[in-house]
């Protein structure tokens, strides 16, 4: 744009040919032509001690996104959240975590579909800070001396809309290193990263068509009365 200043620009998020396994191991074929992003610290922008790179694209059953974590201490990769049965526990943010913030309508008004994996696999999801969302989601986490890596799998069926390609959305992509007591997220920024000034722009990819929209269970295509842009 021109005057004032310029308008952030959009991360592009690609469409898939395949969708990757979701078996915790990043796989170069499976993810090929997604570019990494770096994790950059919270507070000040400045690169984390551990760093985290992330891959997100997309296919026209789900937003998969792919976390490698650098842990220099591989025994500080710890869970005391373990068990399937303690999802939606928010103790999970008092450790290791990944998180996704989405406003996919773009509304501007803060994240409203949040979830966030331990290196346990235990999840957290939630729709408006609302628990009583329960999200299709699928995560699989691999650990070695390195680091760790999660691989996420978020069904369309549980957002408002499929994507067509030119769709846009507001997301965060984040994670707290426990050990280190550090915070990083795709931007800097004050105050809870689940606010919509900590959000940065996206967009699908591919040639802007009208959405497939779920509406009560219901799929309405390309001609329904109901479109997203």
């Amino acid at each position: 744009s021109s005057g004032g200043e310029a308008a952030e620009a959009p991360l592009v998020i690609p469409r898939m040919e395949a969708p990757p396994v979701i078996d915790g191991t990043i796989a170069a074929a499976e993810w090929a032509g997604l570019a990494e992003q770096t994790l950059v610290r919270l507070k000040d922008g400045a690169a984390p001690a551990q760093t985290t790179r992330v891959r997100v694209g997309y296919d026209e059953t789900a937003l998969y996104i792919a976390f490698r974590c650098k842990e220099a201490s591989a025994e500080a990769i710890r869970s005391r959240v373990t068990l399937m049965e303690e999802r939606d526990n928010p103790g999970i943010f008092s450790e290791d975590t990944v998180e996704i913030m989405l406003d996919p309508l773009a509304t501007g008004a803060g994240t409203v579909y949040h979830a966030g994996v331990n290196p346990a696999g235990v999840w957290y999801d939630a729709r408006q800070r609302s628990i009583t969302w329960d999200a299709s989601l699928r995560a699989a986490i691999g650990t070695d001396d390195g680091g760790w890596t999660a691989e996420i799998a978020l069904p369309f069926a549980d957002l408002p809309y499929i994507p067509r390609g030119g769709e846009r959305l507001y997301l965060n992509l984040t994670r707290q290193n426990a050990p280190g007591r550090e915070l990083s997220a795709l931007k800097a920024g004050d105050g809870s990263w689940l606010d919509a000034a900590n959000l940065v722009p996206a967009i699908f990819d591919g040639p802007p068509r009208a959405a497939g929209v779920n509406v009560g269970g219901l799929r309405l295509g390309d001609k329904g009365a109901l479109s997203v842009v």
